[in-house]
């Protein structure tokens, strides 16, 4: 879990019939509503090279 202002992200590494994904979760406030996104197995390599990217183009500095 990360935690970044009143905002909680998930990453959670699970499986199915249909096989290996990644579930992204975002929480705003406890007990409020939950956001996720789920990126199968086989995106998860262009999923990295993708945040690799916009990493190096605007860095890790969030301004606070």
């Amino acid at each position: 879990m990360m935690i970044k202002d009143n905002r909680r992200y998930y990453l959670d590494l699970k499986e199915n019939a249909r096989g290996r994904f990644l579930r992204v979760s975002q929480t705003i406030t406890r007990g409020g509503p939950r956001s996720q996104i789920a990126i199968p197995a086989q995106g998860m390599i262009e999923f990295r090279d993708a945040l690799t990217d916009l990493l190096e183009e605007f860095g890790t500095n969030d301004g606070g």
